[in-house]
């Protein structure tokens, strides 16, 4: 009820949605009249100022797998938020999987765009192979990372809460790939800094996996 004649609401649903909004006028002597009219409304997910500090610099800033530390990659159950079954140790994997420069570009004020530079190859964990459009083991791929992609953000949805996440999540259109591939295209940043970032994704084999990158 609004007696003013005039009420405010916010639309959360991400994305474009369309409504249907009704009002009922109610005038002397208990009078009503009745409109609806139909509006679309675009929702976008507002990305924290930290992680777009954090993320980009303010403008552009590149990032890579972080190989010399212990865990740059790793999986794990999806009921955990940690590397539980493996963590590679430092420069464990062939060089395919260390090339990839990955830049983040803040290309407005609430849009970021990433860039994958692969060198032509990346790793492909054996499960995904088959989503990528090859076939085999784990290792390297002549894989075509796609050029500049608008990532979409939002809340994660994976059950995390504060303690071992930042609770935002962003997904890569196209392929997906960021550092390696995992038949999974959405990443939550678990841990972000200035100069290291914590990614989980689930894999196309059901299990969540990670990697760590650092600045350029």
């Amino acid at each position: 009820m609004a007696p003013t004649g005039t009420a405010t609401y916010k639309y959360t649903l991400l994305d474009t949605n369309a409504y249907t909004i009704t009002v009922n006028a109610i005038g002397t002597g208990g009078a009503t009249s009745t409109l609806s009219k139909q509006i679309k409304v675009l929702y976008k997910f507002q990305i924290p100022s930290a992680i777009l500090a954090a993320l980009t610099n303010g403008s552009t800033k590149n990032w890579a797998i972080a190989k010399d530390t212990v865990g740059h990659f790793g999986v794990g159950p999806t009921s955990t938020f940690s590397p539980d079954w493996y963590q590679a140790q430092p420069n464990e994997k062939p060089s395919c999987a260390y090339g990839s420069i990955i830049t983040f570009v803040q290309s407005g004020a609430n849009a970021i765009t990433v860039n994958v530079n692969n060198q032509g190859s990346s790793f492909l964990i054996a499960a995904s192979t088959g989503y990528y459009g090859f076939s085999g083991g784990d290792g390297c791929y002549p894989l075509n990372a796609g050029g500049t992609k608008n990532l979409g953000f939002s809340s994660s949805n994976s059950g995390s809460g504060s303690s071992n996440s930042t609770g935002v999540q962003f997904t890569v259109p196209g392929n997906g790939i960021i550092g390696f591939g995992t038949g999974g295209s959405t990443y939550e940043i678990l841990s972000l800094t200035s100069k290291v970032m914590e990614l989980r994704n689930i894999g196309i084999d059901g299990n969540a996996w990670y990697q760590l990158l650092k600045a350029q």
